[in-house]
């Protein structure tokens, strides 16, 4: 047979040369060729057709094995071509490059002992036994393969010290001349006795011209259901030639120095050269990087050179087989002893040290798979292997990027700075956690560990958690596996009467959709504890309302009629819903702005209550959570109440405006002289807005400075260039605005959300108050200034924590 393999070899060649060479691929001189690393696959499809049909029925073996042979071609050639015409080149390389070594290192395994096969001219393949053993240490055969063996060490330690792309094939005609040298020069030796001894093939008396190959497509005797049984070997086959075009490709490109290469375009012409190969009735064919790099060094430098080469090739096939008579077979043993030898090496040598312990046992199970039991085998459990490679590496990857206490990760909402020292001291009970990746069953494991131990006694005890928020603004997907998870986490932060907040989601998204398939909101106590936002600053805006909620209920729980310090603050309509959200409403992720706050008249819920102190330590036998609430509230109480007493008297006392600048000043004036600051009720100027009127643009308006009576504002900050913006609120007996005008790429935008009463201090007014009232100006200013520095902070930090 081998006449007929050597034509359907010239043939692939051929075809795949013309198909490069006329413009298929970028490479003007590249060099197509009969794929040989797959010969280990036509090997299992031929022996398993041979074993299912018998060897009495040749013609049909052979009929079934011509036309399995080409279909593979075909099949290779459509993956090829489909990867290429629709720009899927780079998905070829998604493939995990330890898998592909070990895959090669497979194929090496195989030609080394193919190599021995030859030499030793054992039929049927090498069987791992005793007999294979004992007939393959006979002298004779013993030296037949050894000597080639023997060559190849030689040819390994001279390309050590000879770089040059002429080694190889001068090496390989100096062992041709000088065997037949020796044949020639030893007495009573010839080439006949050499063919006879196995020391060269022998010599083909057939006269059939190349295309008798032909003759054995004799479809009436192939064996169909055969054919389709191969198809796991075929494709097997096929990933392994297409696994070959992104590392040729770019390899030939960077030796040759071509930078415009696309790897579509050459898989595209790869699926051309295959497809018609197999059509040929022939077999795979690819662009082989050493022979490219041999014959573009050698001087081609056109597509002209190819197809010389490739009608010289033509002049080589129709001169017919009778050269395979004068060649050695240790010439033969020595290229696929080299072939074989550079794959292993490459897959067990070059990776010892430079990959993880993981891939490399990886490599080797792929390499000893395919060699002791079957090559789709092999394959097979490289993918598998590829699958759990990702698993382990994935789940080793922590999808917690940051642990952030409240008293870090703060919303941006301006409230009074009395609110802020409440709300820093209970931060602790708030903790958020940012995730990244993609959540799956091998990493959500990590994320319930690092929640339960934050749930743990000793951590509780120390630090209490009452809202518990996962923030998935960088979460990539999340399986169903991922969504139990949550659900575990759910079922801990209820038993534990906490609330848990997911944020940066948005509606109808996938994570959404798969929290909500699994059941993460059974009960109306679960959507009570369970809350979902589009972003973080929303989520943690709850959160702050909701303690400043759960202190107002408290002090109407135990001191029913007592009268509630005068000092309060509006908290923002909308931070927290009338009801959990349901995925049956419109919008669930978007908290609706209902101006009545349960329990609350007008929205108004007392920052800091009037309780005695045996109020107070009749609470302190609770959990660590409510004492650690109660300890913030009552420090500060006892820290404000002169500035609350000095409040109510001057309300009686004075007309508008002056408490609520009194009110405003708390905690950003050093001092609270209502002399002092009943000189700058003059300048300002009181006005009402509407919801959805404009109350100021920083860069456009001139320098204004407003104080809040009553309403609530919205704003919104953006920067240039910067596709990011945030959204918060201003409250009431708050301040915002700028006493002097400078120059920022920041944004900010202030509009009514509801109807609102403001004093402001216009530019003009500003200007009159410099120069008339210098001390209250001074102190004006210093309050925006110290205003802003809190406002820089927080900003700065939501972002960071947001990131």
């Amino acid at each position: 047979m081998a006449p007929t393999g050597l034509s359907m070899f010239y043939v692939s060649t051929i075809v795949s040369q013309l198909v490069y060479s006329l413009g298929g691929s970028a490479f003007k001189a590249g060099i197509g060729s009969e794929m040989i690393e797959v010969t280990p696959f036509f090997h299992q499809m031929a022996t398993s057709i041979m074993y299912s049909m018998g060897e009495d029925n040749q013609a049909g073996v052979l009929a079934t094995t011509m036309v399995t042979f080409a279909f593979s071609s075909i099949i290779t050639g459509i993956c090829f071509g489909l990867l290429g015409k629709f720009r899927l080149g780079k998905l070829v390389g998604f493939f995990p490059r330890h898998i592909l070594v070990g895959c090669v290192g497979g194929v090496g395994y195989f030609l080394v002992v193919t190599a021995v096969e030859v030499c030793s001219r054992i039929d049927g393949g090498i069987q791992y036994n005793w007999d294979t053993m004992k007939y393959l240490f006979q002298p004779l055969v013993l030296l037949q393969w050894v000597f080639p063996l023997s060559l190849t060490f030689l040819l390994v330690v001279a390309q050590h010290l000879i770089r040059s792309p002429l080694l190889v094939p001068g090496y390989i005609i100096l062992v041709f001349v000088g065997f037949h040298l020796l044949i020639a020069l030893v007495p009573q030796w010839n080439l006949q006795s050499a063919r006879e001894y196995g020391w060269i093939f022998p010599l083909q008396q057939s006269q059939e011209p190349w295309w008798s190959f032909y003759k054995l497509y004799s479809f009436s005797k192939v064996d169909w259901w055969l054919v389709i049984s191969q198809i796991p070997t075929i494709f097997a086959l096929t990933f392994f030639g297409v696994l070959h075009v992104p590392i040729n490709v770019p390899a030939l490109a960077l030796s040759t120095g071509t930078d415009a290469v696309d790897v579509d375009r050459e898989l595209l012409a790869h699926g051309v050269s295959n497809v018609l190969s197999g059509l040929a009735g022939s077999i795979q064919n690819y662009l082989v990087y050493t022979n490219s790099v041999l014959f573009i060094r050698a001087g081609a430098d056109s597509r002209l050179s190819g197809v010389l080469l490739a009608m010289a090739t033509v002049c080589v096939m129709c001169s017919g087989p009778a050269i395979i008579g004068y060649i050695p077979v240790c010439v033969v043993g020595v290229l696929v002893f080299l072939l074989g030898y550079e794959l292993v090496k490459e897959a067990l040598w070059d990776t010892w040290g430079r990959v993880r312990p993981f891939e490399y046992t990886t490599i080797a199970v792929i390499v000893a798979t395919m060699g002791a039991v079957d090559f789709v085998v092999g394959i097979l459990v490289g993918i598998l292997l590829a699958c759990v490679s990702f698993v382990v590496q994935a789940s080793s990857e922590e999808v917690v990027t940051g642990i952030y206490s409240g008293e870090y990760a703060r919303s941006i909402v301006v409230r009074h700075p009395k609110q802020l020292e409440f709300l820093e001291r209970v931060g602790r009970q708030t903790c958020v956690f940012k995730l990244t990746g993609s959540l799956f069953f091998g990493s959500i494991g990590g994320l319930e560990e690092k929640v339960r131990s934050r749930f743990a006694r000793q951590s509780w005890q120390r630090e209490p958690v009452k809202f518990l928020i996962l923030d998935a603004n960088r979460v990539s997907g999340i399986d169903f596996s991922a969504a139990e998870g949550f659900r575990r986490i759910r079922n801990l932060v209820v038993e534990k009467g906490c609330y848990l907040l997911i944020s940066s989601v948005d509606q109808g998204s996938a994570i959404v959709r798969a929290l909500e398939d699994c059941g993460l909101w059974e009960t109306e106590e679960h959507r009570e504890r369970v809350q979902l936002f589009n972003n973080l600053n929303s989520a943690l805006e709850w959160s702050e309302n909701r303690f400043l909620a759960d202190v107002a209920e408290l002090a109407g729980s135990r001191s029913n009629s007592k009268r509630a310090i005068s000092f309060s603050a509006n908290v923002p309509t909308g931070a927290i819903p009338a009801r959990s959200p349901s995925f049956s409403d419109k919008n669930p992720l978007l908290l609706p702005r209902d101006p009545s706050f349960p329990g609350q008249p007008n929205n108004r819920v007392p920052l800091l209550f009037g309780l005695s102190p045996s109020d107070h330590l009749s609470m302190l036998s609770g959990s660590p959570r409510h004492v650690q609430l109660l300890s913030a509230a009552q420090k500060s109480l006892t820290a404000e109440r002169q500035d609350i007493l000095l409040a109510k008297s001057t309300a009686s006392a004075h007309s508008r405006p002056l408490p609520l600048l009194l009110k405003v000043m708390q905690g950003l004036s050093d001092t609270l002289n209502e002399s002092l600051w009943a000189k700058l009720c003059p300048y300002l100027q009181q006005l009402e807005f509407q919801p959805g009127d404009m109350v100021y643009n920083r860069n456009v308006d001139p320098p204004a400075v407003f104080f809040v009576e009553q309403g609530l504002i919205d704003y919104e900050i953006s920067f240039n260039n910067l596709q990011f913006s945030l959204k918060s609120s201003v409250l009431p007996l708050t301040m915002f605005g700028e006493i002097v005008k400078t120059r920022s790429d920041r944004k900010l935008v202030y509009t009514a959300s509801t109807r609102s009463v403001l004093w402001k201090l216009d530019r003009d007014s500003i200007e009159r108050l410099r120069i008339e009232n210098t001390q209250v100006y001074e102190q004006l200013l210093a309050v925006c200034l110290r205003l802003a520095s809190q406002r820089y902070d927080a900003t700065t930090s939501n972002i960071l924590v947001s990131l």
